[in-house]
C-alpha cells in the first residue's frame, strides 16, 4: 500500500515538473512571435 501511494505522489510531482518546463518553452515562443 504505502509503495503505491509513494508512487502516485512521484507521478504528480513528475507531471507538475514537465508541465513547468512546456510552460517556460511556449511563453519563449510566443515572445519571439511578438
Amino acid at each position: 500500500m504505502e509503495q503505491k501511494r509513494t508512487q502516485k505522489r512521484t507521478q504528480k510531482t513528475e507531471q507538475k515538473r514537465t508541465q513547468k518546463r512546456t510552460l517556460k518553452r511556449t511563453q519563449k515562443r510566443t515572445q519571439k512571435m511578438e
